[in-house]
């Protein structure tokens, strides 16, 4: 059992939870929780530390995913220093990011979201979980959005990051034009196509037939009303 909090894998994985830049320099994340645990594909673990606690307490699903893992227990200080939560479980892993290009979002028929600057980190997530279940198959984030791996990112997630495809975009206007030259149609949240905007209309100026739609009043800096686009189709090529 490691039990001092000067440990070098305990201060490194507090590391982790803290900076961005070491998270992106070796491309790795902190997964924290039971379900985050479970989530997880077991290729991607590389480290997983529990507390003496959380193995008494532990079900036949999670004992079985840890034999699989391979785990290290640690007293409950040290675990409180690793933690980025308020009321730890006892239980978190390290694992590799995932990656995915471009062209792995748009095989097959996809239904794209695109996010612009969603900074808020439990907005970020849980768009990602709604977005799964509205049968999104993939999401492209502009570079104004929060990082993906950030503790609170992937807790708000609950999972989701896991399953569905997301890349970080460097322009995102390029890559709506990208889209269109492909043939990939899409509407914005408010029901405004991709092809107004290129003519520059405003989201809530309405269809031809005099309808109205909602429009993003924010950009999620302040407010938590992410301002993101949705695009969904078929690729024609």
């Amino acid at each position: 059992m490691i039990t001092s909090t000067s440990n070098e894998k305990i201060k490194h994985v507090a590391a982790l939870q803290q900076k961005v830049g070491l998270r992106r320099e070796e491309g790795l994340f902190v997964a924290e929780g039971s379900r985050l645990f479970l989530e997880a594909p077991v290729s991607l673990v590389r480290e997983v530390y529990v507390t003496e606690r959380f193995l008494k307490n532990a079900d036949t699903l999670l004992k079985q995913r840890l034999s699989e893992t391979g785990y290290e227990e640690v007293s409950e200080p040290v675990f409180a220093k690793m933690s980025d939560t308020k009321s730890p479980q006892g239980i978190l892993a390290v694992a590799s990011q995932q990656s995915y290009s471009r062209e792995e979002l748009l095989a097959g028929i996809p239904l794209l979201l695109l996010l612009e600057n969603i900074q808020d980190p439990g907005n970020l997530g849980t768009i990602f979980r709604t977005a799964e279940g509205a049968g999104v198959t993939g999401v492209i984030l502009s570079p104004g959005c929060a990082d993906i791996w950030q503790p609170k990112v992937v807790r708000s997630t609950m999972g989701s990051l896991f399953r569905v495809p997301f890349y970080r975009s460097e322009d995102l206007q390029r890559e709506i034009a990208f889209l269109q030259n492909r043939g990939v149609c899409g509407i914005l949240p408010g029901r405004q196509r991709l092809s107004d905007r290129k003519r520059g209309e405003r989201p809530d100026e309405g269809d031809s037939d005099g309808s109205r739609h909602p429009r993003s009043h924010s950009d999620g800096r302040e407010t938590g009303k992410p301002e993101c686009r949705g695009i969904g189709g078929a690729s024609r090529v």
